[in-house]
């Protein structure tokens, strides 16, 4: 009984008839393209809401309220979530 093998091998291995990896400069050439693209919208952004720092808009007093709370409203989901859920 202890010499019954765990793994039975049913139909012996075949190599495929073409080698298969990954297309690496593909890969490469689109993540190099996401990045720019991201780095750029980055750019716009930063740029965009300094010239509304700057000028003290009513779109970046708006912005700034949101964003406050929107990380006070994170803070308190996170307390309760914690509350109900403490670290071991």
């Amino acid at each position: 009984m202890n010499d019954t093998p765990v793994i039975t091998v049913i139909d012996p291995a075949v190599p495929p008839p073409r080698r298969s990896s990954p297309k690496r400069i593909l890969v490469t050439i689109v993540a190099f393209l996401a990045c720019g693209v991201l780095a750029v919208f980055g750019a716009f952004g930063a740029d965009y809401l300094d010239k509304l720092r700057r000028d003290q808009d009513d779109d970046y007093r708006e912005l700034t309220g949101v964003v406050r709370n929107a990380r006070r409203e994170l803070r308190q989901a996170v307390s309760q979530l914690l509350r109900r859920h403490p670290a071991p």
